[in-house]
């Protein structure tokens, strides 16, 4: 079986807007989720990238993000 990354992005903004009962169903829901990909075999660990020395750069509509992942 070929290995692949998901990389989910979610804008942080938004997520600051949520209340903790929000974000606490959120997290519910994406919890679940995953634990169905993990049992499938489908998934089998997953570490959120550092927001460490990211650089975003949004012009004309486009955004350009660089960090912190190998190239």
């Amino acid at each position: 079986m070929k290995d692949f990354i998901f990389l989910f992005r979610s804008p942080h903004s938004e997520m600051a807007k949520l209340s903790p009962d929000q974000m606490q169903e959120y997290m519910k829901k994406w919890s679940v989720w995953t634990q169905k990909l993990t049992d499938q075999g489908k998934f089998r660990y997953g570490d959120r990238l550092s927001r460490e020395d990211v650089k975003i750069v949004s012009d004309f509509g486009k955004t350009v993000t660089d960090g912190p992942f190998i190239e």
